[in-house]
């Protein structure tokens, strides 16, 4: 998403992308994060590591967190590998700190005496792993023994590089600046983005992809899809808005989470007003809405100043009460936005 700002390295997936460089993985993962599609190649490097004899499936465990039975569980870790060195469980979805109290203690001994052969590795993917520090017995059990890999959005340079790559596996260029145009479009995500680049280098037609060709076949994610219904309020165009509006209703995106993208656009736009206004450039201006996206900051600027602060100021009180609306009544209703769409292109 574009205003997110650059994540630090986490220690843990630094671990883990050391572990597969030497060919040495610890013997316990957690593997959570919003990145499906890294967790996913390190998860697929991490099996073919250990599983790289004729006996894969008979040394490959796998538990489903609905289903997960603690005999169960300690049966596949004592299970020893057959012709291979190793034996690999694949935890998904079971929310550890959610045990029962009754077996907290036989789990504890479990994670904390695991066999040389074990690779076991907790994925979290339908659910978000949450930690609990209130139960310390556990709490450092887990941190003692189990490597903790959070995958999360990673940096831009990163991803830049990652796109421009993906591209070129394709045949295609790409500038730098229109990858962060994608990015602003797509979202961040690895797993939204690989399909994407998939379809806009088969719709592109030259060497190299412009932003035309983004346009063209791509699906902007909430945020990017809300800067456009913003450029139709600018220019008070009420049934401009409202197809947007109702795009993203079809897209099953539910109301508060389409008013919290508004209200976070008119609060934003309204913080660079203020700071363009004093002079700050854009580096300030980047780091106050906490993006590394230029072209994000760029065009926050431009509609600020089409707005203006006046009504920048009544649109943040209109998205407001419109939020104390949905919450206090139906936050299903989709008419309450339509409303606030009316009253915000009123604005004067």
């Amino acid at each position: 998403m574009a205003g997110k700002k650059e994540n630090r390295p986490d220690p843990g997936f630094e671990r883990l992308k050391a572990d597969i460089k030497a060919g040495v993985p610890a013997k316990a993962y957690i593997l959570a994060g919003q990145e499906t599609y890294l967790k996913d190649h390190y998860l697929g490097r991490l099996r073919s590591l250990i599983l790289d004899g004729p006996m894969e499936d008979f040394n490959c465990k796998y538990i489903d967190g609905s289903d997960f039975d603690l005999n169960g569980f300690a049966d596949a870790i004592d299970t020893p590998p057959s012709f291979a060195e190793r034996t690999f469980v694949e935890v998904r979805d079971y929310q550890i700190f959610d045990i029962d109290k009754d077996d907290t203690e036989e789990f504890i001994s479990i994670i904390s005496d695991l066999p040389e052969w074990v690779c076991l590795v907790f994925v979290y993917d339908a659910i978000e792993y949450r930690r609990d520090g209130r139960r310390t017995g556990l709490a450092k059990a887990v941190k003692d023994n189990i490597v903790t890999v959070t995958i999360d959005e990673q940096e831009r340079s990163d991803l830049i590089r990652w796109i421009t790559s993906h591209f070129r596996a394709h045949g295609k260029n790409i500038s730098r600046g229109d990858c962060d145009y994608l990015l602003f479009i797509c979202g961040s995500l690895m797993s939204g983005l690989n399909s994407e680049i998939e379809k806009i280098a088969s719709w592109c037609s030259g060497d190299t992809v412009t932003r035309a060709d983004i346009d063209a076949v791509a699906i902007p994610v909430l945020e990017a899809a809300v800067f456009d219904l913003t450029d139709a309020l600018c220019e008070r165009r009420v049934a401009k808005a409202a197809d947007v509006l109702s795009d993203l209703i079809t897209m099953q995106n539910e109301p508060l989470p389409i008013l919290g993208a508004i209200g976070t656009n008119f609060r934003r736009m309204f913080a660079v007003n203020v700071l363009d206004r004093n002079g700050a450039g854009m580096e300030e201006l980047m780091s106050a809405v906490k993006t590394t996206s230029e072209y994000y900051a760029r065009k926050l600027l431009e509609f600020s100043n089409r707005f203006g602060i006046r009504r920048l100021a009544k649109g943040i009180e209109l998205c407001a009460q419109a939020d104390l609306d949905l919450k206090g009544y139906s936050s299903s209703d989709p008419d309450r936005l339509s409303d606030l769409l009316v009253g915000l292109a009123g604005l004067s």
